[in-house]
């Protein structure tokens, strides 16, 4: 009785759809991911804000930032990436007795949030009566992102995902709060 055998070509085939199964899978799986990411930033901000609000409700004001150079970083701004863990938004008591842990980005990587890609920190910042509250998505095709939501920039009025006179590298993929 002859032996029945799998030819080399055959094996090479069954290996290739093999390979290109595990390849869709992975993509779909880092995609998944992502996406993942951004539904988290999205909750992080929504309990932030909250708590900005009460805060802003007791005091009239919003807490000034934590410099992120107290925490390790160079930016003026309050950055969640550092060495300030949990408090890195504020030094202020009072925030702090509303919310002990403020979140921090799931990658938490990069400076602000406001300047080039890749800058996957939360980043808040205050003027008189208003709050900058920032990160960057990873979804490009999120409709959330300031690419294709409008975003401003509350100190000048400029939009915070278009080219202007001071910043040129702004970029598309921001989250803002407001």
């Amino acid at each position: 009785m002859p032996r029945r055998a799998f030819t080399l070509v055959e094996l090479l085939v069954v290996i290739a759809i093999i390979g290109l199964l595990s390849t869709v899978a992975m993509v779909s799986l880092n995609l998944s991911r992502m996406k993942a990411r951004d539904a988290k930033r999205k909750a992080d901000f929504r309990q932030i804000n909250l708590a900005l609000s009460m805060y802003y409700e007791q005091y009239g004001t919003y807490p000034a930032p934590k410099a992120s150079t107290s925490c390790g970083n160079t930016d003026p701004w309050a950055e969640s990436k550092g060495t300030c863990g949990g408090q890195w938004l504020t030094a202020d008591a009072n925030f702090i007795a509303i919310m002990p842990q403020v979140p921090r980005d799931p990658l938490n990587t990069g400076t602000n949030a406001g300047f080039g890609d890749g800058n996957y920190v939360y980043s808040y910042a205050t003027n008189p009566g208003v709050y900058e509250l920032i990160t960057q998505l990873e979804n490009p095709n999120d409709p959330d992102r300031c690419g294709v939501r409008a975003a401003i920039y509350h100190s000048t009025g400029d939009p915070w995902c278009q080219p202007w006179s001071m910043v040129l590298d702004r970029s598309r993929n921001i989250y803002a709060d407001h």
